[in-house]
């Protein structure tokens, strides 16, 4: 089904720029109401030519580049993708055509509604134009072609070739022959009228060409009437409005109008008059054109041409023309070149728009050395015949560094990528740094400082700075590849010693955010990207072996794909209660087990991301209520190694990751890891007593201070402790 998908694609777009056209329809229409109409329908044709032509589909868009790349930012959150291409949709829209095209959730529902709403518009189109038809069957012949109706208000032509005038009853002969002249005057109307039919049923969800469809109708009667009086007098042009005139009020009130044709019937092979009073007005006081209103006329047309279909390539050629290449002391002098400017290297890239772009790294002042430079340094982003159209300096990127004391290898490789998803291609540029005291001068690592710049249209922008990466010297440099989690394009890895950092693409800000991110958070983004960026609203519960549900929890999907808690709610099917205070990201809902492995009946466990740790909480679905709760931070555990003598402190905003590894009647087993203070890493687990409130049995290894410490003895100092300690 990828054409369907192809076509749909095709329409939507096509649609969306009829939108963006409405404000140039309306002036265009203003600017040529004094005018012959026969410019207008002309406009009409460029007009409706653009709505069905996939050529330069960019034209108009290209004007709100923002607008283009949220619009198919929107078409791939809401299912279309293209296999095999970089980037996806978000490359270029010619890639829909170039590669295979796949759909899900609502962009496929979208398509087939809308080849549904076709087939249900063409037969009611077909089923009105047998019925009118039908009615004038009944008509009376008066003539070679000309028929009189009782059930008509208005006259209507009817057929391409061998065309039939159906008049109401009540027209004198001096009418007739206006009408005659009329009817001639719209040769091919039939045709036209269907074409202009079927691009309706093709746009149909589109309200504006309603509208437009409206409006062409209106001008096309108005333009017959002028050819009707073509080069005629203001007497004569004064007799046909009074004709058409006397005839509209001579019928009024006295004809069946609930016979009356449908002046909105789409796919008729014909004509309807109507707009009566509002084309005798015009036709009363409208002048002849001067011949400088000719030629304005036809500027106009030429404008709206360029406007529907050769603004992107104009604009093209204005970002990336040839223009200010002869005189290279005039270029150096424009791009603020100094004469001891070095090129420390560069990269060819694209803009958003498919536009050919050159990013520089420059030093502006400094000194070379054997393996590096050192001193100020710029980025500069050029066109494609080295027009400078953007810059960004080294020193605003990392202002904690200082004014020339920035450094660069001279094997230093601009490493660029797109790590959003959205289109626009991203720089990663970093500075090295000092080591932090708890690793010291271990052999082998090195630590940089990363910033991230977007490649815009016409600019560098500044995305996100401050990105600390540590790993070995050959991993890191002044510019990095980051890579990507598997499937999933809006979060990259930093590397941190031995762990990874998670940072997210945060539309709202328009920045990258550091945040915590387990394997299921991994996933749970993952899985929401694909239904929906957000605001997606899913339930998670546990039954019962009767088939009822135990615990529900509603969650809602935000910007990060991440599932934030709404509700926990004990038996929603019967006698609910709500619990609140919980608040975090959710990772998983379990049945507890002991430490054998198996199910404990009566509890369970939710697993969640709060504000400062991976905690959870345990919920007795027999009493509906909170069993027992961990907290939401690292406070529970210094207490535990506090009142066993340990002397290691937590970080207030430190990493902590508590899971329930078991429950033996009232005995919770916890375990926990956590980054203490100093660089020191724990892990390990200790029992918890939810009646007495008190822990015991504490289990733990230490890393990253230099040694490793076993268990500790509850025995310290030679006075004995008993093995639990009240936590009340």
């Amino acid at each position: 089904m990828d054409w369907l998908f192809r076509i749909f694609y095709t329409i939507l777009s096509l649609g969306i720029l009829m939108v963006i056209l409405l404000p140039v329809i309306i002036l265009f229409r203003f600017l040529l109401r004094n005018y012959e109409k026969k410019y207008t329908i002309w406009g009409w044709r460029i007009f409706y030519l653009r709505s069905i032509c996939p050529v330069a589909l960019s034209s108009a868009l290209c004007l709100f580049p923002l607008l283009n790349r949220k619009y198919h930012l929107l078409l791939a959150n809401l299912g279309l993708s293209v296999a095999g291409k970089t980037g996806g949709i978000m490359s270029s829209w010619r890639v829909v055509y170039q590669g295979k095209v796949t759909a899900a959730g609502a962009f496929k529902i979208c398509s087939i509604i809308w080849v549904i709403g076709i087939a249900v518009i063409f037969c009611l189109a077909v089923i009105s134009n047998r019925r009118f038809r039908k009615e004038l069957k009944k008509a009376n012949q008066l003539g070679e072609g000309i028929y009189e109706s009782s059930s008509l208000s208005v006259p209507v032509s009817l057929g391409f070739v061998h065309k039939k005038l159906y008049l109401p009853k009540g027209f004198q002969a001096k009418e007739m022959g206006w009408l005659l002249r009329h009817m001639e005057a719209h040769r091919f109307a039939g045709v036209r009228s269907v074409l202009a039919g079927l691009v309706l049923t093709v746009h149909w969800f589109n309200p504006v060409m309603w509208l437009y469809y409206f409006w062409w109708k209106s001008d096309m009667e108005m333009a017959a009437d002028e050819k009707t009086v073509y080069r005629k007098n203001e007497s004569v042009r004064k007799e046909y409005a009074q004709g058409i005139l006397n005839f509209n009020k001579a019928l009024s009130g006295e004809v069946n109008r609930k016979s009356k044709p449908d002046n909105g019937i789409i796919l008729f092979p014909g004509i309807i008059e109507g707009n009566i009073e509002k084309r005798a007005y015009r036709m009363l006081y409208r002048r002849r054109d001067l011949k400088r209103d000719r030629l304005a006329a036809v500027l106009l047309l030429s404008v709206i041409v360029i406007f529907c279909f050769l603004l992107a390539p104009i604009k093209l050629a204005w970002d990336g023309g040839t223009w200010g290449k002869g005189n290279p002391s005039e270029n150096a002098k424009k791009l603020g070149l100094q004469s001891d400017t070095v090129v420390v290297t560069k990269m060819g890239t694209t803009s958003p728009e498919g536009l050919e772009r050159v990013i520089q790294l420059e030093m502006v002042s400094g000194e070379e050395g054997k393996k590096e430079y050192a001193g100020d340094f710029v980025l500069r982003m050029y066109d494609s015949v080295g027009n400078k159209i953007g810059a960004c300096t080294i020193e605003t990127l990392f202002p904690e560094v200082g004014k020339g004391k920035q450094r660069f290898s001279k094997d230093t490789a601009l490493c660029i990528h797109d790590y959003n998803g959205d289109g626009a291609k991203e720089l990663v540029i970093g500075q090295e740094a000092d080591l932090p005291e708890e690793i010291g001068d271990e052999t082998g690592l090195a630590a940089y400082v990363y910033a991230i710049v977007g490649i815009e249209s016409k600019s560098l922008e500044v995305i996100c700075r401050e990105i600390t990466a540590i790993g070995r010297k050959a991993e890191l440099g002044n510019s990095v590849y980051f890579e990507n989690p598997k499937e999933i394009d809006d979060i990259f890895i930093v590397p941190e010693n031995e762990k990874m950092l998670y940072y997210v693409w945060v539309e709202e800000k328009g920045t990258y955010e550091k945040r915590d991110m387990t394997e299921e958070g991994l996933e749970a983004h993952k899985k929401g990207a694909e239904l929906s960026k957000s605001g997606e609203t899913q339930e998670h519960s546990l039954d019962n072996d009767n088939g009822g549900r135990d615990i529900l929890v509603t969650t809602k999907r935000d910007d990060t794909g991440s599932e934030a808690i709404q509700s926990v709610i004990a038996s929603p099917g019967n006698s609910p209660k709500k619990f609140d205070g919980i608040e975090g990201y959710y990772c998983d809902l379990l049945w507890l087990t002991d430490g054998k492995g198996k199910k404990t009946d009566g509890y369970a466990q939710l697993i969640y991301n709060g504000k400062k740790a991976q905690t959870f909480v345990v919920f007795d679905t027999g009493r509906k209520s909170v069993y027992y709760k961990h907290e939401d931070g690292a406070k529970q555990l210094a207490d535990v190694f506090n009142q066993y003598g340990e002397k290691i402190t937590f970080q207030e905003q430190g990493t902590v990751v508590y899971s329930l590894m078991s429950k033996e009647n009232d005995v919770l087993r916890i375990g926990f890891a956590a980054n203490a203070d100093h660089g020191i890493t724990v892990k390990g687990n200790y029992d918890y007593d939810v009646v007495k409130r008190t822990a015991s049995n504490l289990s733990f290894n230490r890393s990253g201070d230099g040694e490793t410490s076993p268990s500790p003895s509850p025995a310290q100092e030679g006075d004995s402790k008993p093995s639990g300690f009240n936590l009340g």
